[in-house]
């Protein structure tokens, strides 16, 4: 299949204008984006000369060097594609791309590295980056555990027999699994510190540990299922303990979740106000039941850590000027940032990922509300939803047209923000890593894995509420 033409051509036929309805254009380019970001990120995976099941952050090789398969990166990848495995544009390689990134981590698993598996990113010849870096990142065999979990799970629902392969899951600690190594891993791991998402702090993180807890959990299921009892209860009584610690990151004082605790090396500026709070809990509300879980779009405190990340990127970025409130801002990874893509010591930049997840937490906040039927307001989430209900304390889903007005409000915004986003897009649906704050260019890394995937999570979280658009 031929990715190298015709992406500027679809993004232009997709743009055309349609009169019937007043978000058409946009609609029409997330169509368009979708189909461009589907065949630029398969570019990025298993690229020519590469071990098959390679996915490469970003095919920049210098000014930045991204040109690794970072762990965590490549997990959160390869679940989104998952998700797209029907999409025309690539349909007839994903279950390839599956089976290669099961039978890279095999082979990432058994490299020696200073951090065990809590290393950070190998080469595209599959060997390990030894040099100086911040180790370990314990996110990524929690992220890489999940994915498998999820692949497996698919093919047990089509009657695969690589569902029962001993290299995914055995309960038998001598034979190489990827899963069952993973779950391990983070089971003995946990405890300690590691370097949070952006590489830059290590403590405690908010990410780390919601994805560790949502992969040991999930891991209860499947050695339960696998005759694996003692994992279970062991993977059980861990995932506990992380939901405990986890509720250490709500500092009411503070009025936002904060990323990182009991810091011990690296960064020590930070607020821990950080949009990583937001990206895992997006990235994990596929394990979650709304209305039993915290850390989900429904809970008061994740919607207060969204308002006040909104509310201060709006204030930071001189692109931002030109939108009204917090709406359709571009959002960057924390305040205190100082990365601009190339270098450190200078002024950060909003990021394409991070505002697309955004985009996202809105669309799936439609949803979720729309599945329980009732608007709660509490003092936590209040600031929140003034935007959208002004000082009602509550509304129910039999108010059908003050509801469906709520519904309405929540979709814009999520799509003000990806407008906004639009106008910083490449000619061919490119993405980089960031947008410059004051003058709207792209910078840092081209074509950026992370940011093509968290645009298809936000398209498709789009489509499931955009009917109160109608």
């Amino acid at each position: 299949m031929n990715y190298g033409v015709g992406i500027s051509v679809l993004l232009m036929a997709a743009s055309q204008t349609a009169t019937a309805r007043p978000n058409q254009e946009l609609e029409n380019w997330i169509r368009g984006q979708t189909r461009a970001s589907q065949i630029l990120l398969a570019r990025n995976i298993s690229p020519e000369g590469s071990v098959p099941g390679t996915v490469v952050a970003s095919p920049s090789r210098q000014t930045p060097d991204y040109y690794y398969h970072w762990v965590r990166d490549a997990g959160l990848v390869m679940s989104t594609w998952l998700d797209e495995r029907l999409a025309p544009a690539v349909k007839a390689r994903v279950d390839d791309d599956l089976r290669e990134f099961w039978q890279i981590t095999l082979h990432h698993q058994t490299r020696a590295t200073p951090a065990d598996l809590g290393e950070v990113k190998f080469y595209d010849n599959g060997e390990p980056y030894l040099g100086r870096w911040g180790r370990p990142q314990n996110d990524g065999p929690a992220i890489r555990a999940l994915a498998l979990m999820k692949w497996r799970a698919y093919l047990a629902s089509v009657g695969s027999p690589f569902a029962s392969d001993p290299a995914l899951y055995s309960p038998d600690l001598r034979v190489h699994s990827a899963i069952k190594r993973d779950l391990e891993y983070v089971s003995h791991h946990w405890v300690g510190t590691d370097y949070d998402v952006w590489e830059e702090v290590r403590g405690h993180h908010f990410f780390t540990r919601l994805f560790q807890y949502y992969a040991l959990r999930e891991g209860v299921q499947l050695a339960t299922d696998a005759g694996d009892p003692g994992a279970a209860l062991w993977y059980l009584k861990n995932s506990n303990e992380i939901a405990r610690e986890l509720e250490r990151h709500w500092v009411p004082e503070l009025g936002y979740i904060k990323a990182t605790l009991d810091r011990d090396e690296g960064l020590d500026y930070k607020s821990g106000l950080d949009s990583a709070v937001v990206i895992a809990v997006l990235e994990t509300d596929g394990y979650a039941n709304p209305e039993s879980d915290p850390w989900t779009v429904l809970d008061s405190r994740v919607q207060a850590t969204v308002q006040r990340l909104e509310a201060t990127f709006i204030r930071i970025y001189e692109i931002n000027a030109r939108v009204s409130d917090v709406k359709g801002a571009m959002i960057g990874r924390y305040p205190e940032d100082t990365y601009n893509g190339i270098e450190t010591g200078k002024r950060g930049n909003p990021w394409f990922l991070n505002t697309f997840y955004t985009a996202e937490f809105y669309y799936k906040l439609a949803a979720a509300l729309d599945a329980r039927g009732e608007l709660r307001v509490n003092d936590t989430s209040r600031t929140f939803w003034k935007l959208f209900v002004g000082n009602e304390t509550g509304l129910s889903k039999e108010r059908q047209p003050e509801w469906n007005a709520l519904m309405r409000k929540l979709v814009k915004h999520g799509d003000a923000i990806l407008a906004h986003a639009r106008t910083y897009v490449g000619e061919g649906g490119n993405l980089a890593e960031q947008i410059h704050r004051d003058e709207g260019r792209q910078v840092g890394a081209h074509d950026l894995s992370w940011s093509y995937s968290s645009f298809l999570r936000a398209a498709s979280a789009r489509e499931r509420v955009a009917v109160y658009l109608d």
